[in-house]
């Protein structure tokens, strides 16, 4: 998760046209659409089975850096070594959780 915030901040600093040509900045773009890719792959598994994984998005549910970059600033400095797997998927929780077994939907 370090090496993406930091890669994130060169956008802050350097703005898009040179953010793109910074390499922290393109492996951390690159890493979190892996990371991205991953979790919808997830997602559309666990509908296909009739199951949930740990966070509930809708069909056209998003998720931007915008909302991304916050979340990981507000963790505790400690939290912040976690994998930046880790720290998308407890975001997602955050933003879509699943609605409590037995509640109407």
């Amino acid at each position: 998760m370090e090496d993406f915030l930091r890669g994130a901040q060169v956008l802050g600093e350097v703005g898009p046209e040179r953010a793109e040509q910074n390499a922290d900045y393109v492996a951390a773009i690159r890493g979190l659409a892996n990371i991205g890719d991953n979790y919808r792959t997830d997602v559309l598994k666990a509908r296909a089975a009739g199951t949930t994984i740990d966070s509930c998005p809708g069909k056209s549910a998003k998720i931007t850096t915008d909302t991304l970059i916050p979340f990981l600033l507000r963790l505790p400095p400690e939290q912040r070594t976690m994998p930046m797997e880790q720290a998308f998927r407890l975001h997602m929780r955050e933003l879509y959780p699943c609605p409590a077994k037995g509640a109407a939907r």
